[in-house]
């Protein structure tokens, strides 16, 4: 992976920009570890969090500590609460 190398050779800040463009060049259903097409069976949000996002996060946590997650969890999140909204007008329409 181009992140790993970046981070073992190069700059984490650059493997850090590794990964936030492939959060948004994977395509939805590579993003999340689970179907989210009936949201309400998920106790917690973990069960049903984006599996590039969860990389992401723990090398920016190994990186630059937590206070640099707000911002990615943020964007996570925003993704997981479209993504459950489309699945939901689908449902209802059909």
């Amino acid at each position: 992976m181009y992140a790993q190398l970046e981070e073992d050779f190069g700059l984490a800040k650059r493997s850090m920009a590794v990964y936030e463009r492939a959060t948004q060049a994977v395509a939805d259903e590579d993003k999340f570890e689970v179907s989210l097409a009936y949201p309400v069976r998920y106790k917690t949000r973990s069960q049903a969090f984006p599996q590039m996002f969860t990389i992401y996060i723990a090398k920016a946590t190994a990186n630059f500590g937590l206070p640099a997650t707000r911002p990615i969890y943020e964007r996570a999140l925003e993704g997981i609460y479209s993504l459950i909204f489309t699945q939901l007008l689908r449902l209802t329409v059909s």
